[in-house]
């Protein structure tokens, strides 16, 4: 399935059938052996990512192989591992390690070699050995030691004199610092000490504070944080400081947050100011210019309107895909890989994108997909419609099979899945519950509004359901016993909310008037006023809430918001010929379904301004 480049080596599939398994079918595998020998080889499995099945032998697993693959980032489960002994990493492409690697009190041998991090952290901890494979970290410049079984002798020549390391701490171990300095290869790593303090802005710690900030208000995040932050401790020290990079997201990137916002547990500054820098670079032209609409991709596919449509990814993480509905009743699945390659080989070229379809899908408009899950080696999918039926296919890049079919009494207009269960808003105000356990089986139907319910989401291991209709009110439900828990309705009583999009505490809505508010989940209060975006002669009809931005979706152009209590404008799209019915976006990538039955892409990442 898929390039030669996504498949392990020597495993001599030809036939495609592994695309989308990548390395799941390798995963499986090893899963059932390790149930009994507790130790999980995964050395050379062409992973980018820890696949999720692997917690499942948290509890059981002695020895942890993940050598030789192309991970960039380990998960925090991993500090559900609380019996692992071995932990192997070395050869992979990851960059920092989480702090839960912490919670592994039985850890005795962690292999990292070539370890892309700059800084590695392994403070209080009881390690009595260092290998010499950190020599071969060429990015890491800090290694933090502190509070070790450490002996000086454990400080080979190869770390000392060879690594790239330029500032090790290491008190609290079972020697001295005088000691420290009688080691072979000491002044090798004294010389990259010495150069490093004197090269990184040698004084700024003695500037006034104000001085400092105006410094790293002109340096990009990304280069404060990757490349500023190494240099020393102190510009680390600095750079740790979650408050600078609180007032760095209003004073440079023009973002409000609210309470709710900064006072959520999973709100880190770092990681929004690089999420809405990277947005700013995709989106941002100067002169306020629009992105062009020559740089879309637009590619004919459907007979009618395109009002489904969804980006997704295998089980590995490693191929990128959409899938759309439309009312000519058809599913298509398509390869993003595809997508650009057909760009580039233009007219001429002849790679088909749209790697397969379903005809004849429903029998009525196709309204919105759901992606449940991407374990194993099938992506489950389900679909609703004006045929009052939802539907479940196992997709495939060479099929779309239909495992499951549940038909209401009503026309189905949207979905969101949640523990096992599929969330269903009906033309008649209602929402239907399906036990994904029991083959699609009708837990039980809810009347909920007096208009049909157009959105509908069901947040992650929450007991509560939120719906928008077209009764006017927004509803927030309690799933254990249905009832009303908060409401918000439409000012004085006139339209509706049409779309929701929700992050953390945030709950954005917008109206069929043309105007979008914020509001704080666990109430709907609005803590903004209606903001109405500038989008010519169009009323918005769909939002979506991202990290780095929101974007906001009119008839026939989408325009990009800073998030928080004052949105401002970062980017728009031109005005496209064609209606656009819906959009998603997904790590850079927007894709729109258009009432004329094409499909546009648009891969931001390929089209950043010179200067950003």
């Amino acid at each position: 399935m898929g390039s030669d480049s996504s498949k392990i080596k020597g495993s001599g599939s030809s036939d495609g059938t592994s695309y989308f398994k990548s390395s799941s079918v390798v995963v499986q595998k090893h899963m059932e052996t390790a149930k009994k020998s507790r130790v999980l080889q995964l050395k050379s499995a062409g992973l980018k990512k820890v696949p999720q099945t692997v917690e499942e032998v948290a509890d059981i697993l002695r020895n942890l192989d993940l050598t030789h693959n192309k991970i960039r980032e380990i998960p925090v489960f991993i500090g559900a591992f609380t019996m692992l002994k071995q932990l192997h990493l070395s050869e992979n492409l990851i960059e920092e390690l989480p702090d839960e690697i912490g919670c592994l009190k039985k850890l005795e041998v962690l292999n990292i070699g070539d370890l892309k991090a700059s800084e590695l952290i392994l403070n209080q901890n009881r390690l009595r050995a260092l290998n010499n494979g950190l020599a071969s970290c060429r990015r890491l410049k800090i290694l933090r030691l502190q509070e070790n079984c450490l002996s000086k002798e454990n400080f080979s020549d190869t770390v000392l004199r060879d690594s790239t390391i330029s500032l090790i701490t290491f008190e609290g171990n079972m020697f001295q610092e005088k000691e420290f300095q009688q080691l072979p290869g000491y002044e090798s790593y004294q010389d990259r000490f010495t150069a490093i303090k004197k090269k990184g802005m040698a004084g700024l710690p003695n500037m006034p504070p104000e001085v400092q900030v105006k410094i790293f208000d002109n340096i990009s995040a990304s280069d404060l944080w990757n490349n500023v932050r190494p240099v020393n401790s102190y510009m680390n020290e600095f750079l740790q400081n979650d408050n600078y990079w609180t007032n760095r997201l209003q004073t440079i990137d023009g973002v409000h947050l609210s309470k709710l916002e900064k006072h959520h547990p999973s709100f880190d500054p770092i990681k929004k100011s690089l999420c809405v820098e990277k947005e700013y670079k995709r989106w941002f032209r100067e002169g306020n210019l629009e992105v062009s609409n020559d740089d879309f991709i637009v590619l004919p596919c459907h007979d009618g309107t395109v009002d489904a449509i969804k980006l997704f990814s295998n089980f590995a993480g490693d191929k990128q895909f959409c899938i759309t509905g439309a009312r000519d009743h058809k599913i298509a699945l398509w390869d993003l890989a595809k997508v650009q390659q057909s760009r580039v080989l233009g007219d001429g070229g002849d790679v088909n994108p749209v790697l397969t379809e379903k005809r004849e899908a429903h029998e009525g408009w196709i309204w919105q997909f759901c992606v449940e899950s991407t374990r194993g080696d099938i992506v489950n999918i389900f679909s609703c419609g004006w045929d009052k039926s939802v539907r479940n296919w196992r997709v495939t890049p060479t099929d779309i099979t239909e495992i499951g079919v549940s038909v209401g009494e009503h026309a189905h207009l949207c979905m969101s899945a949640d523990r096992n269960q599929l969330f269903c808003g009906t033309m008649k105000g209602g929402v239907r519950i399906l036990d994904l356990r029991g083959g699609e089986r009708p837990v039980r139907d809810v009347v909920l509004h007096r208009g049909a319910v157009l959105d509908i989401i069901a947040p992650p291991s929450s007991d509560y359901l939120y719906t928008a209709s077209e009764d006017g009110t927004i509803a927030m439900h309690d799933r254990r016993t249905w009832k009303r828990v908060h409401s918000s309705r439409m000012p004085n009583g006139d339209g509706y909310f049409t779309s929701m999009s929700m992050r953390n505490n945030v709950l954005m809505a917008h109206s069929n008037k043309g105007w979008f508010t914020c509001m704080d989940r666990s109430n709907l209060r609005r803590i903004i006023m209606p903001f109405t975006p500038e989008i010519e002669a169009d009323k918005s009809r769909q939002i979506l809430l991202r990290e780095g931005a929101l974007f906001v979706k009119g008839e026939r152009e989408v325009h990009v918001y800073t998030t928080g209590k004052q949105p401002s404008l970062i980017g728009k799209t031109g005005r496209f010929d064609s209606v656009m019915a819906r959009m998603d976006y997904r790590n850079g990538v927007m894709a729109l379904g258009s009432g004329s039955g094409e499909v546009l892409f648009y891969f931001a990442d390929c089209h950043i301004p010179d200067h950003a």
